[in-house]
């Protein structure tokens, strides 16, 4: 297991991956929100929020789809 801390304000950061028709994005908004995304040239596009920033738990982290 391992942990990870961001700190950010007011902007959104957006990494991507790319190899030719195939990426990853990981999508850090300025929200606190954290959304993954990946393409692929034979499949449809797949977003899924794995972070969702609330202000009640530092570990609220959200399975659901975006």
């Amino acid at each position: 297991m391992f942990q990870v801390r961001l700190s950010h304000k007011n902007y959104s950061r957006y990494i991507y991956f790319n190899r030719s028709y195939n990426g990853l994005g990981v999508l850090i908004y300025g929200d606190g929100n954290v959304v993954i995304e990946l393409n692929e040239i034979c499949h449809d596009d797949f977003r899924e929020l794995i972070f969702e920033y609330t202000t009640e738990s530092e570990n609220s982290w959200n399975c659901g789809s975006v």
